[in-house]
């Protein structure tokens, strides 16, 4: 953000009464050749020669910041206003939520800011989606200001939106005790919790192993009616397998599917990860390569190759990187790096070496800082082999 716009004009029509016509400068003109996307929202600046209103300005900046180009969004800002077109709560909110989306939260409060100062009122969603990227940041006290803020000014009230992203942001720093607050203070406000607000909190509850306080909100969210998704059942799942607790969460996976709610890669992965968690590798394999309803990706063969490892069975690690291949999975680094590191702890120097050369002729496959700290096991044979 180079430069503070001009104050916005009066001048919002012609003589005519209609909207006024604004220039595009030849650098604005230039970036839109340049944009791949342009044929999309720009397509009328190309089609035109020039820019008719400010709902084509809105929809140029919305482009770009949808393509993580936010800056280059603020200045088109800048050039609207210059040329007498005036932005409206759109604009602002657009651009904010671009800002955020590329974790740029203090353009994005700079923005708002000025927002305000032109005597624009910020609605829900715009608080929303500022009060969602200071989260995500971390930010949570500036997220907390902004949302008393929003209840001071009296223009709206939060919405379920709003207190899910707070909610989202407190378990993320464990604090489970604040996000639980939150969740009484939305029946206060007239808010309704959703699937996402329990599946959040359940999620937070999980990663501190507090699995009875997961299982009293997943009971709630029922008897309100909601009905757990996807992502509510992988996220018990998880935790059950992270406390090893597999028998469980097996269990868990059964009740999905009993209820027609389809397991993701992701939640199979799960159920593999808490098998090898508890050393149960052939029931693992089989679940893997005969069990699953869809294929599994290359985390769930790293996950299958990890377990193995754990236990010094580098052979049948190693039979299943050209499983995964002979599947289309193509190997990558981290499946590499978990071989070559048993192998080397094996002190079968040879075959590590011959799969560290393996792995420099895969597409894309190059080592990294976690394959490099094996560097203590490797004899200066294995580097000019």
């Amino acid at each position: 953000m180079r430069r503070e716009p001009a104050p916005r004009s009066s001048k919002v029509s012609g003589r005519d009464g209609q909207p006024k016509r604004c220039h595009v400068h030849g650098s604005h003109r230039r970036a839109l050749q340049r944009w791949p996307g342009r044929r999309g929202c720009g397509a009328a600046v190309q089609d035109a020669e020039e820019v008719p209103t400010a709902v084509t300005y809105n929809s140029l900046i919305s482009g770009l910041c949808k393509a993580e180009r936010a800056s280059e969004a603020y200045d088109l800002l800048e050039e609207m206003v210059y040329s007498g077109c005036i932005p409206d709560i759109f604009t602002y909110t657009t651009l904010i939520t671009g800002f955020c989306k590329s974790k740029k939260s203090d353009d994005a409060l700079r923005v708002f800011e000025q927002l305000v100062a032109r005597g624009f009122r910020p609605d829900v969603v715009t608080y929303s989606c500022l009060i969602d990227g200071l989260c995500k940041e971390g930010r949570l006290k500036e997220a907390i200001d902004l949302f008393g803020r929003m209840i001071k000014s009296g223009s709206c009230m939060p919405n379920t939106v709003t207190y899910n992203s707070l909610i989202s942001g407190f378990c993320r720093m464990g604090k489970m005790d604040e996000a639980m607050n939150l969740l009484e203070r939305m029946a206060e406000t007239g808010s309704s919790p959703d699937v996402v607000t329990y599946t959040t909190l359940m999620n937070g509850f999980c990663k501190l192993a507090r699995l009875d306080d997961a299982y009293d909100l997943l009971n709630q969210m029922t008897r309100k009616g909601l009905t757990p998704n996807v992502v509510t059942f992988t996220s018990l799942m998880d935790g059950l397998c992270r406390e090893n607790r597999l028998s469980d969460a097996v269990h868990i996976l059964g009740e999905m599917r009993r209820k027609s709610c389809s397991p993701t890669v992701y939640t199979y992965n799960t159920i593999l990860d808490g098998y090898c968690r508890v050393n149960q590798l052939e029931e693992a394999r089989k679940f893997m390569l005969e069990e699953m309803d869809c294929p599994p990706n290359v985390v769930s063969f790293n996950i299958m190759i990890r377990g193995l490892c754990k236990v010094n069975r580098s052979s049948e690690a190693m039979e299943l990187v050209e499983e995964a291949r002979r599947r289309r999975c193509n190997p990558d680094v981290v499946m590499y790096t978990t071989v070559i590191d048993v192998l080397c702890r094996e002190k079968k120097v040879d075959e590590a070496c011959r799969v560290y050369r393996k792995m420099l002729e895969e597409p894309g496959c190059l080592p990294n800082s976690i394959t490099y700290s094996t560097f203590d096991y490797w004899p200066l044979q294995c580097w000019y082999a």
